[in-house]
């Protein structure tokens, strides 16, 4: 590597630590910002699947940040399929700069209908990077699945830009994260339909890697249940109560687990899972946690059975906008309360982008 390489290179990881710290202090444009300017900076390949994940969960909750989870009209967005993510090898520099600046728009409205602009281009551009960076990880895992060399060179890996490297393992998790993060922006543009297929997607992936206690092995069916609850299809919203049952069940033996730790199974992946590892007070704290979420999920369940479920029109809205309304603080409520507001420390196992931070809020005024 030459000295202006390795200088390009140190200035990226200089300028990704910053991305991750303005992140953590929910600064999320700022973050967004840059990373955008990072990724015009950084050549074609593998590589960009983690910045254009962090790039596209920043804009994801810029927009949850300042406009509170499925504001809008409920008219939705026009999302870029999946085809159109694949054909854009790298995000085009200019596109990427604008988005990331989020100056991209061409008349001058009233600053109610300019603040909804702005937030449906950061949900476009969001769903665009978030499916390419699915695409590159679903590109590596195929690719070790097809080679025919030996098990040792046929196991997938990514050499990311810091020099570190994301094993096998890894990539399914980031893989299930970003499919994750899709789904959001499914709820957020109000495409439950594909909300309900990525989050399913998500569930699959973690299955193998997750203990069967583990609360973000709940939150994927919790998530799951909540997004076919409004599905077009009325066949498929009937599996949103089983998921919902199947989340609280998994509680339920969390719990057992946390009374009795001799029956704790470790993670075939995630550390986090060992319960056995906490300490007394640190149980105690979570055993009640856990009880209060049990009350709240129970009374979902329950709510399920006895609502029926929404009138959906042909293309695939909710056909009274004053049910809509009512169904959505009903949604935000029964998650918010579902999956707890904090967990201790000494509890790692923390539902990733917890979606009772992402449901609690409200649409501004």
């Amino acid at each position: 590597m030459t000295g202006e390489r390795a200088q390009e290179a140190d200035q990226i990881k200089v300028d990704l630590d910053e991305a991750a710290r303005l992140y953590a202090l929910k600064k999320y444009e700022s973050c967004a910002d840059i990373l955008a300017e990072t990724l015009e900076t950084l050549y074609d390949g593998p590589q960009l699947a983690p910045v254009l994940h962090q790039y596209g969960r920043a804009l994801l909750e810029h927009v949850i940040f300042t406009a509170g989870a499925l504001g809008g009209d409920g008219d939705g967005v026009d999302v870029p399929s999946a085809n159109e993510a694949v054909a854009a090898k790298k995000v085009d520099a200019d596109e990427s700069k604008s988005a990331g600046k989020r100056k991209s728009i061409h008349y001058d409205p009233e600053p109610a209908e300019a603040e909804e602009e702005e937030e449906d281009d950061d949900l476009a551009v969001a769903f665009t990077v978030l499916d390419l960076a699915r695409v590159i990880y679903e590109r590596i895992l195929d690719m070790s699945a097809d080679s025919h060399t030996s098990s040792e060179q046929a196991s997938p890996k990514l050499i990311l830009l810091t020099g570190e490297t994301m094993e096998k393992n890894a990539l399914i998790a980031e893989l299930a994260d970003v499919h994750n993060d899709l789904g959001d922006v499914g709820l957020e543009t109000e495409n439950f339909e594909q909300a309900s297929t990525d989050y399913n997607d998500a569930l699959e992936l973690l299955k193998p890697l997750l203990s069967p206690y583990s609360r973000r092995l709940s939150d994927a069916y919790l998530r799951l249940g909540l997004a076919l609850e409004f599905h077009p299809d009325v066949t498929r919203r009937t599996n949103a109560q089983p998921n919902v049952e199947h989340a609280a069940a998994i509680l339920r033996c969390r719990l057992d687990v946390l009374q009795d730790p001799s029956k704790a199974q470790e993670s075939t992946y995630f550390a986090k899972d060992r319960l056995s590892t906490l300490d007394q007070d640190a149980r105690n704290y979570e055993i009640k946690d856990v009880e209060e979420v049990l009350k709240d999920l129970d009374a979902k369940v329950e709510e399920m059975k006895s609502t029926p479920a929404a009138a959906i029109n042909q293309e695939g809205k909710l056909a009274d906008p004053k049910l809509e309304e009512a169904i959505r603080d009903a949604f935000m409520s029964a998650a918010a309360s579902a999956l707890g507001e904090t967990m201790p420390s000494s509890s790692n196992d923390v539902p990733v982008n917890d979606l009772s931070a992402r449901v609690k809020r409200k649409k501004k005024n």
